[in-house]
């Protein structure tokens, strides 16, 4: 038998270990990847705490023979369901989102309709008051203090636009602030689980 033939036959052999040592390290990669990105905060706690348990789960369903396997393979399928789970949650908090983004788009507008007219009227005090002094028909530092006051309504404006302007750059770029997540992200959970279960089942005793 040639060395190509005996390793596919070593492939075959252990391929259902060799697939469960994959899940194995698909949750445990999923597991750092939650905890760096913070995923830590009340119910998203049970992503971390479920993919945990499916690094534990494929690890010892390598070596499961017997009834063990078929507790294995129920855990793995706990597993899928938090999954779905997760992924009705991370529905509901995009809609929560966006519903909060209509209702503030009101208060928005009147606040910057206010900022505006608060800032045209400084600037003609501002116009004003240089003029007045000019003509020297007021004290330099009354001015001064008019045109300064004008200059920081100004700046406060153009720093406000900006701001607005970057988080539309981000909404157009699709990136995602601390809460949104991709709603079907958890539903890698359920493959992985899936996967497990289905190798599981297949690994001869």
């Amino acid at each position: 038998m040639s060395q190509h033939n005996e390793l596919q036959q070593r492939i075959r052999d252990h391929f259902p270990a060799l697939v469960l040592g994959m899940v194995a390290g698909g949750f445990a990669l999923t597991v750092v990847e939650l905890l760096m990105m913070h995923h830590t905060d009340g119910k998203q706690l049970i992503g971390v705490v479920a993919t945990g348990v499916g690094a534990l789960l494929a690890v010892a369903a390598i070596w499961a023979k017997g009834g063990a396997k078929k507790v294995l393979v129920g855990g793995f399928a706990i597993l899928a369901l938090t999954g779905l789970f997760g992924m009705v949650q991370h529905l509901e908090g995009d809609e929560d989102e966006r519903e909060g983004f209509r209702w503030n788009q009101p208060a928005q507008a009147w606040l910057h309709s206010q900022t505006v007219a608060m800032a045209e009227e400084e600037d003609e005090e501002g116009e004003a008051a240089t003029a007045e002094r000019a003509s020297g028909s007021v004290e330099p530092a009354m001015a001064d203090e008019a045109a300064t006051a004008s200059e920081r309504m100004a700046a406060g404006e153009e720093e406000e636009r900006g701001e607005r302007g970057e988080r539309g750059e981000r909404g157009e770029g699709g990136e995602e602030d601390e809460h949104g997540a991709p709603p079907l992200a958890p539903l890698s959970v359920s493959g992985l689980a899936l996967l497990g279960a289905l190798a599981l089942f297949a690994k001869p005793d």
